[in-house]
């Protein structure tokens, strides 16, 4: 299955919100307000995965360096185990990310 990667645009927020919405709970989802609010953030970056021109998943990320937070994951229980929202290891998921979870990466704490 091939998913294509690209950065979120304005047009995709009423999906990426029915997303949230599919895969979280009330109290855990974000309201539309919520997720307006970081998507908007100058800090913040969102990549949405598509399958054949539909969300099937998205990222939504904020960045503070050194420092990053994952705001949200979010997977279509439709495509789940099939590598959108797989972690970085080996390169296999559809979201590649640097991954540094301790944060010592660049800072010479490696050594």
């Amino acid at each position: 299955m091939a998913f294509k990667i690209r950065p979120y645009e304005a047009r995709d927020f009423q999906a990426i919100h029915r997303l949230d919405q599919a895969c979280f709970p009330p109290g855990i989802s974000y309201s539309k307000w919520s997720m307006q609010y970081f998507v908007n953030l100058a800090t913040a970056d969102c990549l949405v995965a598509e399958d054949e021109k539909k969300i099937v998943g998205f990222l939504l990320a904020e960045t503070n360096p050194p420092l990053a937070h994952i705001i949200t994951l979010d997977v279509a229980e439709s495509h789940r185990k099939r590598g959108v929202g797989s972690p970085p290891a080996g390169n296999r998921g559809a979201f590649r990310v640097p991954w540094d979870p301790i944060g010592t990466a660049g800072n010479g704490s490696e050594q």
